[in-house]
C-alpha cells in the first residue's frame, strides 16, 4: 500500500470509528474500501464486507458481504475467516453449509482469532459438526480465556465446575467465574451473586 492509499485507508477507518458519521462520509469510506479492495488490499476487503453487511455507506447486501469476507478470508484475514464461518453456519448471504463453516472456523482459530478459538471449543464441547471432545473444548476455552474473552472464561469455569474435559476444581471454577464477571459476563456476575 503506497502512502496515498494508506492515507485513504486511515481516513476511511477514522470515519467508520468516529461518532455518528454523516451519510456522505459513510459513502466515502465505502467507496474507498471498495477501491482498495479491488486493488488487492486484504483489510479493505474485510471492511468492505462490513459495509455490505451493516449498510455502512451502501445498501445492505449480504451476498456481497459474504463475497468480500471470502476474498479477505482466502488471503488469510482471521476476522474475515470468522465472518465467513458465521455466514456459512447461519446461511446468511450464502447457502448454509456446516462443514464449510467449520473449515473456516478452524482456519480463523489457527490464525489466533479469539472468537473463533472460543466457538471452536463450543463445537467440540457440544459435538456440533465434530466428534465431541471435552478435553479439546476445555483447552480451547482456556486459550481464549487467557486472552481475556469473557464467554470463554465463563465456559471454562463451567468446565471446572462440571468436570468437563478437566479435573473438577471449585478453586479454578471460581477463579475463571470471577474473571468472566470482571470482564462483563452477566451470567457469571449473577452466578457469583447467587453463590457468594
Amino acid at each position: 500500500m503506497n502512502r496515498s492509499e494508506l492515507a485513504q485507508f486511515e481516513k476511511a477507518h477514522r470515519i467508520s470509528t468516529g461518532r455518528n458519521p454523516n451519510a456522505a462520509s459513510r459513502a466515502l469510506a465505502f467507496r474507498t474500501w471498495r477501491q482498495l479492495a479491488r486493488a488487492g488490499y486484504i483489510r479493505s476487503a474485510f471492511y468492505l464486507g462490513v459495509c455490505y453487511d451493516t449498510g455502512f455507506g451502501t445498501r445492505v447486501n449480504r451476498r456481497q458481504a459474504f463475497a468480500s469476507f471470502l476474498d479477505a478470508a482466502q488471503a488469510g484475514h482471521s476476522g474475515a475467516q470468522y465472518n465467513v464461518y458465521l455466514m456459512l453456519l447461519g446461511g446468511v448471504g450464502v447457502e448454509r453449509c456446516q462443514s464449510d463453516a467449520l473449515r473456516w472456523l478452524k482456519k480463523a482459530a489457527a490464525s489466533g482469532d479469539v472468537d473463533a478459538i472460543r466457538n471452536l471449543g463450543f463445537h467440540y464441547h457440544e459435538g456440533h459438526g465434530v466428534r465431541r471432545d471435552l478435553r479439546r473444548a476445555a483447552a480451547l476455552y482456556k486459550k481464549a480465556a487467557r486472552q481475556g474473552d469473557a464467554m470463554a472464561q465463563w465456559n471454562l469455569a463451567c468446565c471446572y465446575n462440571d468436570g468437563d474435559g478437566v479435573r473438577p476444581s471449585a478453586r479454578w471454577s471460581s477463579f475463571w467465574m470471577r474473571k468472566a464477571s470482571a470482564n462483563g459476563h452477566a451470567r457469571a456476575t449473577a452466578y457469583l451473586k447467587a453463590h457468594p
